[in-house]
């Protein structure tokens, strides 16, 4: 989806990301961050279907499972909107934030609009590991359930052996919702 960065440009990214603040290597993400790149699709998205409304997001993972956000290479940002002749539509970004293109996309059950959020995708990883989860994920995304007092949640498809289960992570509460339902790994 979005052209790999060689030599010396490579160099100096990961020179820039390599340690934290505790002075261990790791592997930094290279990119925006999805609430950037959500506020850039709904920019988008008001000019031309101004009923839109989003829906989540959707990673686009390089060869899952993975073990971090480095693995992953876009996002595609979905909205719900009665004017598109499907129903919705997905707007699809690279991890830096640049559009690619826009997709047919159709709005499933037992989620709804996504409140506006802040929490970047590996401040969610990071909570899911503060938890306990070490596995890999074949999955991640971003929704909303209907439910009382909810709030957007990412949502990890955690690879153990043969076997996924979802967990999720509150944007606002940092909660962890450990195993929800069964997802392919």
């Amino acid at each position: 989806m979005r052209p790999r960065i060689t030599g010396l440009a490579a160099a100096v990214v990961l020179a820039a990301g390599l340690f934290t603040s505790t002075g261990t290597a790791t592997a930094a993400p290279i990119g925006v961050g999805l609430p950037t790149i959500v506020d850039a699709a709904k920019d988008k998205a008001a000019l031309k279907y101004p009923q839109a409304r989003f829906f989540g997001a959707e990673a686009e993972l390089d060869q899952p499972p993975v073990s971090g956000v480095e693995g992953i290479e876009g996002w595609a940002v979905n909205f719900s909107d009665p004017s598109h002749p499907s129903g919705g539509f997905s707007y699809i970004y690279d991890i830096r934030g640049e559009y690619v293109e826009t997709v047919i996309w159709q709005p499933g059950v037992g989620i709804e609009a996504v409140e506006p959020f802040t929490m970047i995708e590996d401040k969610a990883l990071a909570a899911l590991r503060g938890s306990g989860v070490t596995e890999p994920f074949s999955e991640l995304y971003l929704a909303q359930p209907v439910v009382p007092d909810s709030e957007p949640i990412y949502y990890f498809c955690v690879v153990r052996g043969d076997e996924g289960q979802v967990t999720g992570v509150g944007t606002r509460s940092l909660e962890v919702f450990p195993d929800l339902f069964g997802c392919a790994p």
